[in-house]
């Protein structure tokens, strides 16, 4: 067994608190754990993640893309029906894939565009992209959390912005983006910005920028 191997007891501990971050970002946007018309959604942005990182040109952007497979492949396996998400309480199923993140991430994709999905093989490769990530030699905890912090900023306090504001806001967000249909509700006392099919968006004056070249 490899040093790297022997991060896993300690990555999983960090995971869980992941996963609850994951699971506090859809309760703040409003969705229902239970709502199953969300699948679809969930797996368009798992394949929406996958391929940019297949377009990252550099380590950071691989790793923040990566990370943020797992945010919607963790809501999406909560989706699926599966409670305890990618990883569950009894530790890691198996060993990492031999070809690691890249080959997993090129399997993801394959799957998920498949008129017919197999769930199986979908939580498999999710899993193996996490196990992979555990494998490898980097801050797990501060990066996980750097990319949550960041999402969370997508979430603007209610009392710091107008209604004015937040149409603004949704103009320019459609105005830079290639996103289109961008509407927003008020959820738990926060403005929440989505696109036609519900994809959570950011205000760029108020959002978070992703930095982790601070733990490098």
């Amino acid at each position: 067994m490899s040093v790297l191997k022997n991060q896993k007891e300690g990555f999983l501990e960090v995971y869980q608190k992941f996963q609850q971050q994951v699971l506090l970002f859809n309760t703040l946007a409003g969705n229902d754990i239970n709502d199953k018309s969300l699948i679809a959604l969930y797996e368009a942005l798992v394949i929406e993640e996958a391929e940019e990182l297949f377009e990252a040109e550099t380590i950071y952007d691989i790793i923040d893309h990566m990370i943020d497979v797992l945010v919607v492949g963790e809501y999406l396996t909560h989706l699926y029906g599966y409670e305890d998400g990618i990883l569950t309480g009894n530790g890691l199923k198996g060993e990492a894939n031999c070809h690691g993140i890249v080959e997993d991430v090129s399997h993801l994709i394959y799957l998920l565009k498949q008129p017919e999905r197999a769930v199986s093989l979908v939580l498999d490769k999710l899993q193996h992209c996490a196990m992979n990530f555990a494998d490898a030699y980097f801050p797990h905890e501060k990066l996980m959390n750097e990319i949550m912090e960041s999402n969370l900023s997508k979430f603007i306090p209610s009392n710091t912005m107008s209604t004015e504001e937040a149409q603004e806001v949704c103009r320019t967000i459609e105005s830079n983006t290639k996103y289109k249909g961008i509407d927003f509700k008020m959820i738990n006392g926060y403005y929440v910005f989505t696109d036609s099919n519900g994809k959570v968006m950011k205000a760029h004056d108020r959002f978070k920028d992703v930095d982790l070249t601070k733990y490098y």
